[in-house]
């Protein structure tokens, strides 16, 4: 059994993690200062395991990422990539707003990505059978989803 840790909380985004998987919801519009919190979030992770999965959520209706913002995370999946064992994005909602997070998101992780399988999603239960299936012998796939349920629970 996976222990859930949450490593940070606020209106914008929460990050955590369950096993080796680095778990984020974000809600809000992103800004250099969250991704921060997020990235250390998985630096922490990384201290105790070896590799990592990251899975995280997109609320529905949360603002796309400005260019400051994108390139940074580039800039932190890079420095992490040798380490990750898969990504999976699930970006929820319909819609235009839906579509284009979507589109956005998959461009930004085939040009930096490779290294890793990789999938978006546009719901919860695909992503957390995609992690675990990918990342064998981490959390199972209740045990992604109660992290995060706990972490959309945040504010």
């Amino acid at each position: 059994m996976s222990v859930f840790q949450a490593d940070h909380c606020s209106p914008i985004a929460a990050a955590g993690s369950v096993g080796n998987v680095h778990v984020a919801v974000y809600r809000g519009a992103l800004t250099t200062d969250e991704l921060w919190a997020v990235h250390h979030a998985h630096l922490a992770l990384l201290e105790r395991h070896p590799t990592s999965a990251v899975l995280s959520v997109a609320e529905q209706g949360t603002p796309l990422p400005g260019a400051e913002v994108r390139e940074l995370a580039g800039r932190f999946g890079d420095e992490v990539a040798d380490r990750v064992r898969c990504s999976c994005q699930v970006i929820l909602g319909d819609g235009f707003w839906a579509s284009a997070a979507r589109s956005l998101i998959t461009a930004m992780l085939f040009i930096r990505t490779g290294k890793y399988p990789v999938r978006i999603c546009s719901d919860v239960v695909e992503a957390v059978e995609f992690v675990a299936a990918t990342n064998r012998g981490g959390p199972t796939p209740m045990e992604l989803s109660r992290a995060i349920a706990a972490l959309r629970e945040s504010r």
